[in-house]
């Protein structure tokens, strides 16, 4: 790369919001799983509903991966519990041995004020969850609750980042 005085100037694009982008690039879903909720447990994911046995790919720093298709997957959903006047969300990722984590973002009354927290190094984001106005403990209560809803994919790679 360029010597210490390189730099980067600004000429109308946001770099923070071009390197978010281009880090999403290098750690992604590789195609569409269509992830879903599992039911009756609280950490449960489903890969495509309408053929669980289905196998995703991703990919982490530039390196494709793939996690086996299963009925239901194991994820470790951890954070804050919220009361019922609360709203949060949560980023889903992955990493290279499949094993599927989250963060959580900030809480708030308003779930249009609750953003997704950055993403993790060396991990693919597979999906986002939202929790509007519930009394939600990740871990305990059930994925497929009401007000609990999962968005297949990277927050990060969405239309609205690409906006002029």
């Amino acid at each position: 790369m360029g010597g210490k005085n390189s730099k980067i100037s600004p000429t109308g694009v946001d770099q923070g919001a071009l390197v978010s982008i281009l880090q999403a690039l290098r750690n992604r879903l590789l195609g569409a799983p269509g992830l879903t909720f599992g039911s009756g447990s609280p950490e449960l994911l489903r890969v495509n509903p309408a053929n669980t046995d289905d196998d995703f790919d991703f990919c982490i720093n530039g390196v494709a991966y793939r996690k086996a298709g299963a009925d239901d997957i194991a994820a470790s959903i951890s954070g804050t519990a919220i009361t019922a006047t609360q709203s949060t969300r949560f980023r889903v990722e992955i990493d290279v041995d499949g094993a599927i984590t989250s963060k959580q973002g900030n809480i708030d009354t308003v779930l249009g004020n609750c953003k997704y927290p950055e993403r993790s190094a060396n991990k693919a984001t597979i999906g986002t969850i939202s929790v509007e106005n519930y009394a939600f403990t990740p871990g305990t209560t059930t994925l497929d609750a009401a007000a609990v809803t999962f968005t297949d994919g990277d927050p990060d790679l969405g239309t609205d980042r690409l906006e002029a």
